[in-house]
């Protein structure tokens, strides 16, 4: 409704205000109960429709505001990259939806997701730089597995392939007399392929938040968001079974050391763990994996019976991880705690594993379906997938 409507609503509230408040002072009595009733509506309905001119008078004062800056933006357009009149533009469509949009301004946002192979991001738009840097920033966070694996990203969703093989038994041979026969040891290969899955997540803000200026929507939206997906692909990317979800580390981890016991594993298992993975795996960057649960029953591990020193060791200089054994470690509040079954401990290189982004980190604004609740909704996606494409690299330590 537009302010004229509402200032008319308005008057026609007050009249029936001013009529019910008569009739009481011409009888010099009471209100009735329905009379009472009758005039708290209409007071009710005035202060509603007194905040929604409030509201209307903001948004164009805004509008207007954001007009400034558009002449300002097109003046200076041959000195704007296009990425900064994408960010704009952007900024508006979040602000004000597509209404609020340039026919240039459309066509800037079209042009940016019809240019990314996916077919998913129809009606949606691939988020400014500034909400997908806020965005990343918090999700590793909550992700922390994505600090330690191989992040790659594609512009399509189409399954990606990997060749695979395992030459850690092979080696070359000295050849004896001249002319004697080299033996012929053919590379068994493998294949092994990363799909994606879509991710997504829905938030609404009120049409006074999106309309304050002074609030950094694109910062809070990418903090908000960040930390919700964060925590699913932290779950994903440690147990996710590949239905529907990225294969987890966990799950595609060698099957390495099994505990004897089922409510607590030794200092000898984990040595073992640590020995099940191939020296030249370790000695590049091999790390353990587990949650705080886990961490603080290793720290109550010693070294041996006649050694009390703990197992694990803090660092005393700056810039070193505190070690395990001489090995550092990722704490991942995904993993399991220890229980029969489960698997609270992995080890290896955890950079074998690689995590899949495709396409565009999109964002579709809902205005229709949430307008009697005067808020917009933000429908974000994206593409996710997984896989350890090496099983031997990784081991996992079990429990009984």
């Amino acid at each position: 409704m537009t302010i004229k409507g509402l200032l008319e609503r308005k008057s026609a509230v007050y009249t029936e205000m001013q009529a019910l408040a008569h009739n009481v002072r011409k009888d010099n009595r009471d209100f009735t109960a329905d009379e009472q009733m009758a005039f708290d509506k209409a007071d009710a309905d005035y202060k509603e429709i007194e905040a929604n001119i409030q509201r209307l008078e903001r948004a164009n004062a805004y509008e207007a505001d954001m007009s400034a800056k558009d002449v300002l933006v097109q003046a200076d357009a041959p000195k704007l990259s296009t990425e900064e009149r994408y960010a704009h533009a952007f900024k508006k469509y979040v602000r004000g939806g597509n209404a609020s949009l340039s026919a240039d301004e459309k066509s800037l946002l079209v042009e940016k997701r019809v240019n990314v192979s996916d077919v998913t991001t129809k009606g949606a738009f691939t988020v400014s730089t500034a909400l997908y840097d806020q965005f990343v920033e918090t999700m590793k966070y909550f992700a922390p597995v994505l600090n330690e694996v191989n992040v790659i990203r594609t512009a399509s969703g189409q399954p990606m392939d990997f060749t695979t093989f395992n030459e850690t038994n092979k080696t070359a041979s000295f050849v004896g007399a001249q002319g004697s026969t080299i033996s012929e040891d053919e590379m068994a290969f493998g294949t092994t392929s990363i799909a994606v899955h879509t991710a997504a997540t829905m938030v609404k803000l009120s049409w006074e938040l999106l309309q304050d200026n002074e609030f950094n929507i694109e910062g809070e939206m990418g903090r908000l968001l960040g930390e919700r997906v964060g925590r699913l692909l932290e779950a994903a990317y440690t147990n996710g079974t590949g239905t529907n979800e990225p294969f987890g580390i966990v799950t595609d981890a060698g099957a390495g050391i099994t505990a004897a016991s089922a409510s607590a594993f030794t200092r000898n298992e984990l040595v073992q763990l640590i020995h099940s993975i191939d020296p030249a795996y370790r000695a590049r960057g091999a790390k353990f994996m587990f949650n705080d649960s886990t961490l603080s029953a290793i720290k109550q591990l010693s070294i041996g019976a006649a050694d009390a020193r703990p197992l694990w060791q803090p660092s005393i200089r700056e810039g070193a991880p505190d070690t395990i054994d001489g090995f550092s470690y990722v704490i991942n509040q995904a993993m399991d705690n220890v229980a029969t079954g489960d698997v609270p401990v992995i080890f290896g290189e955890f950079n074998c594993y690689y995590a899949r982004e495709a396409g565009a980190l999109s964002l579709r604004r809902l205005d229709e379906r949430f307008a009697d609740s005067l808020v917009s909704g933000f429908l974000l996606y994206g593409r996710y997938g997984g896989k350890l494409v090496k099983s031997d690299a990784v081991k996992k330590l079990t429990m009984a």
